[in-house]
Order: C-alpha cells, then sequence, then structure tokens
C-alpha cells in the first residue's frame, strides 16, 4: 500500500547519490512510494532539457521511475490543488499563506487527496500547505 509521495527534489537527490536520502529510500519497500504524473513530468523534462548531466544520473533517475508507481493527476487532486491555492493566495497576510510554485502545489494537492505522506527536501515550501503530512529525508 503507498504511503509516501515523493517530491521531485528527493529523486534528484537519490539520482546523484545523496548518502542521506539513498539510505532512506532504501528503507521504504518500493510498493510504499509512489510519484505524482507531475513530478515524473519534471524528471523527464530535466532530462530532455540537460542531456549531459551524466550517464550515471539517468540512469538512476529511470530506474527509480520504472520502479515506483507514478499516480495519475485525477479531479480530486485538482479540487484539493485548488483549496491550497486558494487558501495561500488569499491568506497572504498569515504568516505560513504564501503561495508556492503551481506545481508544488500539484503535488501536495495529489498527496492531501489520497492522505499520502509528501517527502521533500522543499520543506519550507510544503510546510505551508495546511493539513499536509510531511517527511524530509534530507536529514538525519
Amino acid at each position: 500500500m503507498t504511503k509516501y509521495l515523493l517530491d521531485t527534489n528527493i529523486i534528484s537527490l537519490y539520482a546523484k547519490s545523496d548518502e542521506i536520502v539513498v539510505r532512506k529510500l532504501n528503507a521504504v519497500p518500493a510498493n510504499q512510494l509512489a510519484m505524482s504524473c507531475i513530478t515524473l513530468m519534471e524528471l523527464e523534462f530535466g532530462i530532455e532539457r540537460n542531456p549531459q548531466m551524466g550517464k550515471m544520473v539517468i540512469s538512476r533517475t529511470r530506474t527509480l521511475i520504472r520502479e515506483i508507481q507514478a499516480i495519475p493527476y485525477e479531479a480530486s487532486d485538482a479540487l484539493e490543488t485548488v483549496s491550497i491555492r486558494v487558501y495561500l493566495e488569499t491568506n497572504r497576510h498569515q504568516k505560513q499563506a504564501k503561495p508556492i510554485g503551481k506545481l508544488d502545489s500539484m503535488i501536495a494537492g495529489t498527496a492531501l487527496a489520497r492522505g499520502l505522506v509528501c517527502v521533500t527536501g522543499n520543506f519550507g515550501e510544503f510546510s505551508r500547505v495546511p493539513n499536509l503530512q510531511l517527511e524530509d529525508w534530507t536529514i538525519q
């Protein structure tokens, strides 16, 4: 059963052999890991835009893409994304209510709609999303 939704930067750090991320990711069974199709798009775009990034990084990225589920972006995810964006854009007077990137809000919306823990190294951005369960796998 899927438990964790991996943000793009976690998969990128894994592909670059970040020790902490590799250790934490390898400790979780593949069937508990997923990525959003938004993350899949970001990863493939990065590879296509920068094909000289290194064969090992590309290989590790594509291997992980094959091994974990890519969750489609569905209506329930879109509705959660709307709620996130409206909250963050209309409550700017609150310290944590500063808008986040559109793609990050879509990833957060997917995690919220499906009750998944969002795993990211971009804690500052995602922590502004109310009720989002977060884990930062870039720290000990």
